[in-house]
């Protein structure tokens, strides 16, 4: 199964982690993008269309074969024993359309992690969420409001895949796990999911040490 995933040099973290994690499994399609500038006081993606440019491309390319494609943020975080049961489990929601996080906290589906569908129907739902930015400035926004009409057939995913806050409950049997961080500047969301992964033990001493960058200023080696 292709997986698709979009990075920068801010995000060598999240690419490494992804080939180590993924690369015997999954057909692994990592796009690498220039850093996104930073906006004070907003969410890193406000205005910026490059998720759902890219997620269009993604079906595009496999739209004749209607394959079934995952199409994710780098930020993520694998489970190291059960990443290669990724793909037995996406199979499971292959009669749906697109498949999303629940992000039930906030009574809205999370566009971090996307299971899809290839066809003319998909295409066309994201081509209009991406006009929709016209008016609505987010791009998760602009989903969550076509979903309340759409005639896709969409359904979350269980907790195998999941965000939010770290459930200890959840350690053995997760799959994906994508942390959620309060916005601030770029330097301070890296920390913030570093920081989370190595409370919750997801990380070790080592890790976090290389990567945390106030500790060894590794991000501003790579051109924050």
């Amino acid at each position: 199964m292709k997986f698709y995933y979009f990075y920068s040099d801010s995000y060598l973290f999240y690419h490494e982690h992804i080939q180590s994690r993924l690369s015997n499994y999954m057909d692994l399609k990592p796009i690498w993008i220039n850093n996104i500038p930073e906006i004070p006081n907003q969410h890193h993606f406000t205005g910026l269309t490059i998720k759902l440019d890219l997620v269009i491309d993604a079906i595009s390319q496999n739209i004749e074969t209607n394959e079934t494609i995952i199409f994710s943020d780098a930020t993520i975080f694998i489970h190291s024993e059960n990443g290669a049961k990724l793909e037995k489990y996406i199979n499971q929601f292959n009669v749906y359309d697109i498949c999303f996080i629940d992000e039930s906290i906030y009574e809205r589906y999370n566009i971090g992690f996307l299971t899809i569908k290839c066809s003319k129907q998909t295409l066309n739902f994201f081509k209009e969420a991406l006009n929709l930015m016209k008016i609505i400035n987010h791009d998760q926004v602009a989903v969550n409001y076509l979903l309340q009409t759409t005639e896709l057939n969409y359904i979350m995913y269980d907790s195998r895949i999941f965000c939010g806050v770290f459930r200890e409950e959840l350690r053995d049997s997760f799959i994906i796990y994508k942390s959620f961080i309060s916005n601030k500047n770029k330097t301070e969301n890296f920390n913030q999911r570093i920081q989370n992964f190595y409370d919750n033990r997801l990380i070790n001493k080592e890790t976090y040490d290389k990567w945390y960058i106030f500790e060894n200023q590794c991000l501003e080696k790579n051109h924050i």
